[in-house]
């Protein structure tokens, strides 16, 4: 997870990591080390990639219009293709035949579409359209719950690899007891030592993963953000439709 000039490409810079750690430049290699994990991790966990870069996408067609992308937000579309071997060449769609929705260049994080014309059907033997786009955030502009996310795995990263403590005291106020009453390690509030670390980690983990689940990979066959019955093609369809 480099760039091409040296600097990581992880969802905090190494130097805001630093600044906020308090340590310098002999700890470089460690810190690098740690934000990369993370960052890794929450990708990981919620199953896409958040920063820049180019994809190239192979969808199957069997007719459908609006046709999910994987990674998003979209930043601009390169190129798509109709692919078959029935086609017996791969057939460069003009930009009048399709469009992105929502547009590109929005920053909200919500799944982004290529819609066809209507006109792509009257192609025969077309079996996928494949689909050259870049997407994702740019290091210095990614969402806060994910930079969070990102600052408090690596850092507690950092601590266990030093040898420090990684438990935040905030975590053992009465308050954080009553919002995980029924796991056992919480369910006396005058836990023993050994359980401290533990207790750190789990409370550390469900806040790690509160702030990265709303940015989950969606599967763009079940209910849009788990809400009500529409899928993604059909919300893809309402913000088309209100757009007009």
């Amino acid at each position: 997870m480099m760039r091409r000039n040296g600097a990581i490409n992880t969802l905090i810079s190494l130097e805001d990591f630093k600044s906020l750690m308090g340590v310098d430049d002999r700890d470089d290699k460690m810190s690098r080390f740690c934000l990369v994990t993370a960052t890794h991790c929450i990708e990981g966990f919620c199953k896409r990639r958040f920063l820049r870069n180019g994809y190239r996408e192979d969808v199957a067609f069997y007719g459908d219009l609006v046709l999910p992308l994987t990674e998003y937000p979209v930043t601009n579309v390169t190129a798509v293709h109709l692919v078959g071997s029935g086609l017996g060449f791969d057939i460069r769609l003009e930009p009048r035949l399709f469009k992105v929705i929502p547009r590109c260049g929005m920053e909200n994080d919500v799944p982004f579409a290529i819609s066809l014309s209507p006109l792509v059907k009257n192609y025969r033997g077309v079996e996928a359209v494949r689909i050259d786009y870049r997407a994702g955030y740019t290091p210095g502009n990614v969402p806060a719950d994910l930079a969070a996310a990102c600052m408090e795995m690596a850092a507690w990263s950092l601590n266990r690899y030093r040898g420090r403590s990684a438990v935040i005291a905030w975590l053992f106020l009465p308050e954080a007891f009553g919002r995980f009453p029924g796991h056992p390690l919480l369910k006396d509030k005058r836990l023993p030592v050994q359980y401290s670390v533990d207790v750190g980690k789990l409370l550390l983990g469900l806040f790690i993963r509160n702030l990265v689940q709303p940015f989950t990979q969606l599967d763009p066959h079940t209910p849009f953000f788990g809400h009500g019955e529409h899928t993604i093609p059909e919300f893809v369809g309402a913000v088309e439709y209100i757009a007009k």
